[in-house]
């Protein structure tokens, strides 16, 4: 898309300092500075309809009171022009958004949003460009987001607070302990140091007013870069600034009288006062620096060697995939084959410190008697691999896989990929470079395989460069302790009771009376009106559905296969499945199922061991995995009507063990001829690699057990509701957890036999094939596949034999009938789940109740559950697949309240029933949900998904319909249906080791 202004001009008091072609993002750029207040403005310019604004800050740490993550958090509770009490919730639940956020790094804090909808787009840069400069910051806000003394049912004191709790959270892995302790010892630069997002045992320790003192001192107009990505000219974002924000700007923080080489400058400008901090690079920090962490689920300590490199660059990324990438990469290879601990260190590879990158390879799972010896093992094996020829196979596998990485679109956790462009642009921007340098991945890579063509010894090079001749290094130990939790308590006990004698605390009861009057207080309809937002009458636009198209190729025996194919604009990449359906697996086999899917492709195959395997046949292949896929066809009249007109091909409605590939279209012949071989010819016999990929897997479910608790929860709840939600409990929920950690090491020779015959039971299932590509790949790639189906020698599906809930119930571990289980876990903060049925999908009633669970989440539990009880958050959401209702909370001081929370609040609710204009803003939210854009992969396999389980589109743009024309009688008749069917819930409550529990108690091997 072309940008109008040229350099050296000026627009609306804006310099334009560059306009230049970004290649690697195919996007013009254009940076600005304005002239009076410093703000800082990069636009990248491209036909992209999804547009995102971020409000960037540099928010520089000297202690880890979390006071960046407070602000981040507080700053959207209220603002000049909005001085509601959550403008931020108010826009996440009233916007068409595709994304809507605020985050904090290390040593900046960013407010991004993104929307499809020109209009809804401005509404929110309103409301966040007020938060950030104009943010009311009362002192009840610091004491809700950060913390307070609560007083308690028997009148002791905790301390409560949405931040304080959430980094409660932090403390419950051992690898984020591993990162955070190791970043305190050996990192140069203050930023990581500290924890920006706040330990609990300092965050006590922050007073109101540093906490407005740090907002006064970086939320400034010349300490700021909007990022702007899309399809909005830069002329009207620039017109919104001058018109609304720039003149409120001057106006509180005075003009700036820029030099000419500032106004012009393609570097950023650093306050004077942030240059220290990260514009000059810091001694590195030499040693042999020990510290502890959580020890549930962990066996032995993680041990690891840290480089000091510099500025981190793509040399270091190949360097990396090199030595670390692949469990056949040489350096990976020889530290798992050493014996001395059960898996590569967390952080392994090249990360940035300001201006200096660590690299750091280390062990994990390593017995205090060899952690010398893993040292010495490193930094010997570093200079081994430095001196000995390079194979070439592993090079060519780490550039075959960098080139895939750096080309691939994605979305993380709902963020769209412009969220990733503009983190790369804050980097730098933090930093006082151009916020432009770091976007060349592609370019930068060039170069790099450009210096491995030229020079036979490059990579040799690299590794003496950065490691093997680099003696600016430090070693760092974390080891598990039993007391890490109870010393934290003890510690925060302490505090509790030293205040608890000295506090008033009728005062206290008083300020927190006042808090909670203020939290439960439910704003009118006239006082929550002055959040802009769209009416339901704006809403115009279709969904943007991929299509799927069955055809079918022939096989070796001239028999039909079923291909899928989905074009989109993927620039080159090809996305492809071949799915097996598991019918003809025998049902005790299904406990074993997602294990296998774990090591099918790492086994070894047509006669080479696995690390052999990789290296000759994955070179041209950058991501091969297996996976279990899991759906059931929701019962509605479309869904009726597709599985009949598609009986005779029988695809709908089943269980598929699939092999995904990902790959660039100049390796596709390569890589279709190395994947028949594959499927064909894994091998079941390398007992020692599958007893280590046993051992690892078993040491990560433990030590992720209690981040992940929520999850396994949920698969629990599901698990009565159909087959589907008993399958995916027995394969992913706490049985398949259990299933998982008793798979021991000395388990791995009768499993190796179990999973030959499973696969060779599902082979004979037949298969379908499915891609997503551009126009232009796919002619060439109909071919390939084709001979891809004679080579693989696949045959056409079996008949389909459907399961029930009944054929999987008998697998589910610790089964009873109560109607409440509870899950007790080491942690401070634990989880509240419920689940209930609800209406069938593809019908008004279910719109109508997903229309109320979402206003219902939030605004009703976002006061109760977030704000009053602070919890980090909860939520309540349907699965249409099962027709089923669920509630959580997350992260919750008081899980065990929570259920009876949502109940009265749902029986207070009914009494006044909700306004049009409630539902309206439910409308709003879900149709933005509904349109959001995807990359072109999750495009064509959402489209892809929705065709194996008959959800058509025709049925989503009912469902959209019945959306736009939803009434306050449908929803609130929808509550009461929820209400009603709350009586057949079923709950899940995690709680902390010293909580009580009810129901059917759940032991878990952790």
């Amino acid at each position: 898309m072309k940008i109008n202004l040229k350099n050296d001009s000026t627009y609306r008091d804006f310099y334009v300092v560059d306009v230049n072609y970004v290649p690697d993002y195919d996007c013009n750029s254009v940076l600005l500075r304005h002239r009076s207040t410093g703000l800082e403005v990069l636009h990248l310019v491209n036909d992209d309809e999804e547009n995102l604004f971020s409000f960037l800050f540099r928010t520089p740490v000297y202690d880890s009171k979390g006071l960046p993550h407070m602000i981040e958090h507080s700053v959207l509770c209220g603002s000049e022009k909005y001085p509601t009490k959550e403008p931020f919730n108010v826009l996440a639940t009233t916007s068409v958004k595709t994304f809507v956020n605020a985050c904090t790094w290390n040593d900046f804090t960013g407010y991004p949003a993104s929307s499809i909808v020109e209009k809804d787009y401005f509404n929110m840069m309103d409301v966040y460009a007020d938060a950030c400069f104009f943010p009311l910051l009362k002192e009840s806000t610091f004491r809700q987001e950060g913390h307070r003394f609560e007083i308690e049912k028997d009148g002791s004191l905790s301390v409560q607070g949405v931040v304080y709790n959430e980094m409660k959270a932090n403390v419950t892995n051992f690898y984020r302990c591993y990162s955070e302790e190791m970043s305190k010892a050996i990192h140069p630069y203050p930023g990581e140091k500290h924890n920006s997002g706040g330990d609990p045992l300092e965050i006590i320790n922050s007073t109101y007013e540093e906490f407005c003192q740090f907002h006064n001192t970086n939320y400034r107009p010349s300490n700021c870069l909007v990022f702007l990505y899309g399809n909005i000219p830069t002329e009207k974002q620039l017109d919104y600034l001058a018109d609304n924000l720039i003149p409120r700007l001057e106006n509180k923080f005075g003009k700036l009288s820029l030099t000419e080489e500032q106004l012009k400058s393609k570097k950023s400008l650093v306050p004077e006062k942030y240059t220290d901090y990260y514009c000059k690079a810091h001694p590195f920090v030499k040693g042999n620096f020990r510290g502890k962490g959580l020890s549930t689920g962990v066996n032995g300590n993680v041990v690891s060697v840290n480089w000091s490199v510099g500025k981190e660059g793509m040399d270091q990324y190949y360097l990396f995939e090199y030595l670390l990438g692949e469990d056949s990469s040489p350096l990976n290879k020889l530290l798992k084959e050493s014996k001395l601990g059960e898996d590569i260190a967390p952080m392994a590879g090249s990360h940035n410190a300001n201006l200096d990158g660590i690299f750091s390879i280390g062990l994990k799972g390593v017995q205090a008697e060899n952690e010398k010896k893993v040292i010495d093992f490193i930094t010997e094996a570093v200079k081994k691999i430095a001196e000995a020829p390079v194979d070439m196979d592993d090079v060519y596998t780490a550039v075959n896989k960098i080139d895939f990485n750096i080309r691939q679109e994605y979305r993380n956790m709902g963020a769209p990929y412009s969220f990733t462009i503009m983190e790369k642009c804050a980097v730098a921007w933090k930093y006082g470079m151009d916020p432009r340098e770091r976007l060349t991945p592609i370019t930068s890579f060039e170069e790099v395989k450009k210096n491995l063509k030229e020079d036979p010894e490059y990579t040799n090079k690299l590794i003496k460069k950065y490691l093997a001749e680099n003696s600016e290094f430090a070693t760092f130990v974390l080891e598990p302790s039993d007391d890490y939790i109870p010393n934290r308590e003890k510690i925060e006990k302490d505090y509790i009771e030293k205040n608890q004698k000295t506090m008033d605390l009728k005062a206290l009861k008083k300020i927190n009376d006042e808090l909670h009057e203020y939290q439960e207080k439910e704003e009118t309809p006239e006082e929550l009106a002055c959040i802009p937002h769209l009416e339901v009458s704006d809403l115009t636009g279709k969904r943007n559905l991929g299509v799927t198209k069955i055809e079918k190729i022939k096989n070796h025996q001239g028999d039909d296969i079923l291909l899928f194919k989905n074009i989109e604009n993927t620039k080159g990449i090809v996305y492809f499945d071949i799915l097996f359906p598991t019918d003809e697996l025998d049902k005790e086999f299904y406990p074993y199922l997602s294990r296998l899917a774990e090591v099918a492709v790492d086994l070894g195959w047509n006669g080479l061991k696995w690390d052999e395997a990789f290296r000759v046949d994955l070179k041209d292949i950058p991501n091969l995995y297996a996976s279990i896929v899991v759906g059931e066809v929701n019962p509605s009249e479309k869904a009726e009507a597709f599985v009949k007109e598609n009986k005779e091909l029988d695809f709908t409605g089943r269980t598929w063990f699939r092999f995904t590939m990902n790959i660039l279209a100049d390796k596709m012949e390569t890589a279709f001829e190395k994947l028949a071989v594959i499927i064909n010819t894994i091998d079941f016999k390398d007992k020692d690699h599958l007893a280590t990929m046993f051992k690892e897997n078993i040491s990560n479910r433990k030590q992720n057990f209690v981040n992940s608790s929520l999850n396994y929860a949920l698969k629990r709840l599901a698990s009565g509701a159909s087959a589907s939600g008993a399958l995916q409990e027995v394969l992913w929920g706490i049985t398949g957890y259990e299933n998982t950690v008793n798979l021991t090491e000395d388990k791995a020779e009768d499993c190796l036999k179990l999973f030959e015959k499973m696969y060779n039971q599902i082979k004979k299932g037949g298969a379908l094939v499915h891609y997503v590509t551009d126009e232009k790949t796919a002619i060439n790639l109909d071919p390939v596949i084709e001979k891809f189906v004679k080579d693989a020698r696949i045959m056409p599906l079996c008949k389909s034999k459907h399961a029930v809930v009944e054929d999987f119930a008998p697998f589910i571990i610790q089964k009873t009938d109560d109607k409440v289980e509870t899950l007790k876990i080491d942690s401070q903060v634990g989880y509240a789940t419920m689940q209930f049925p609800s209406s069938r999908y593809g019908t008004r009633e279910f719109m109508a109740e997903d229309v109320f669970v979402t206003w219902f989440a939030g605004h009703v539990l976002w006061d109760k559950i977030r704000i009053v009880n602070g919890a980090y958050g909860a939520g309540m959401f349907i699965d249409s697949s099962i027709s089923s209702t669920y509630f959580y909370s997350y992260r919750d001081p008081r899980p065990e309240n929570s259920i009876q929370t949502v109940i009265d609040a749902l029986e207070d609710f009914i009494k006044d029933g909700i306004t049009q204009e409630e539902v309206d803003t439910s409308i709003l939210n879900i149709y933005g949900d509904m349109t959001c854009p995807m990359i072109s992969r999750d495009k064509g396999n959402e489209s892809f998904n929705r065709t194996l389980y008959a959800q058509t589109n025709e049925q989503l743009e009912e469902s959209l319909e019945y959306l736009k024309t939803m009434k306050a009688e449908d929803v609130t008749a929808a509550a009461r249906r929820i209400l009603e069917n709350l009586k057949k819930r079923k709950e899940l409550l995690i709680i902390q080791m010293n909580g009580k529990g009810s129901g059917n108690l759940l032991k878990v091997t952790v």
